[in-house]
């Protein structure tokens, strides 16, 4: 038996069960701070891509006059369909066919005029995206919502009322969201309704109406 097996064996039963509790105590502690850690972090990741994100959408409104539109899933339509038959206009021009972008895989660029530019390498992911958590971006073109959803409550940033809305990041509710254009906690339909009623306040369909300030 060496050394190391002999001093051990020295400590008595109630200095082995101590030194045990001991350590247990200290896995218990340390597994919810690190857990806590990687929530952190993951809403760090998600700050970080909402102004990634925000830049690269006005820099392509900056160079096409327009954001990209969205499907009703929350998905930018800005990416080409590579897979599908190629169509040419009258005078023989290729007709680029804009299709969903996949969160995490394709990239932004201006595709649309044929141009070379790239405003993101590729479109972040939520950091949970195999978990069936995603970002959410809504536009008609002319304004947008960019929404994702915090893990922490405590969180800067987290916003109660814009997870009221139950706007879906997935398998959670947005709670954060950015805006370009429209107010906060309405949805884009609901204000082109409170613009037209600004203009039509009689109109039939503008009765209840409330207009943001």
């Amino acid at each position: 038996m060496s050394n190391v097996s002999k001093s051990f064996w020295k400590f008595s039963k109630t200095e082995i069960i101590s030194v045990v509790i001991i350590v247990l105590i200290l896995i218990a502690i340390s597994i919810p701070n690190f857990a806590s850690s990687i929530v952190r972090y993951r809403d760090q990741v998600r700050s970080d891509d909402l102004l990634t994100l925000q830049k690269a959408l006005d820099s392509y409104r900056s160079d096409a006059g327009y954001f990209p539109q969205s499907t009703s899933d929350g998905r930018m339509i800005a990416c080409q369909d590579k897979n599908g038959p190629k169509e040419y206009d009258k005078k023989g021009n290729l007709v680029i066919k804009l299709v969903p972008c996949q969160w995490g895989i394709d990239p932004l660029t201006d595709i649309e005029k044929g141009g070379s530019k790239i405003y993101l390498d590729r479109i972040p992911e939520d950091p949970q995206g195999a978990s069936g958590i995603h970002y959410t971006y809504l536009s008609d073109g002319q304004r947008y919502q960019l929404l994702v959803s915090f893990e922490d409550k405590d969180e800067p940033g987290y916003d109660q009322k814009v997870a009221d809305r139950g706007v879906s990041c997935g398998e959670r509710n947005c709670n954060v969201e950015r805006v370009v254009n429209v107010p906060p906690y309405i949805t884009i339909e609901e204000y082109d309704l409170q613009l037209y009623c600004q203009q039509f306040p009689k109109d039939a369909k503008c009765k209840g109406v409330h207009l943001s300030q």
